[in-house]
């Protein structure tokens, strides 16, 4: 297993370089706000992709 700093006790390296060098911490969870945010975003991305979807099925029936 690839591990940083040779056999030191570190995390192994999962993106390159050094898993000590990460520039931070990263958090893998979101609060009750910042999930509403994400979703909503998301959500709305839907949306845009749905009628680009609709547009589509229209082009192709000759309805545009």
């Amino acid at each position: 297993m690839n591990r940083c700093h040779g056999s030191l006790p570190h995390q192994p390296v999962r993106h390159e370089g050094c898993c000590c060098s990460s520039g931070g911490f990263n958090r893998k969870f979101y609060g009750k706000e910042e999930q509403v945010v994400k979703l909503e975003k998301y959500l709305q991305d839907l949306k845009l992709e749905a009628k680009a979807v609709e547009e589509k099925i229209k082009e192709l029936k000759g309805e545009a």
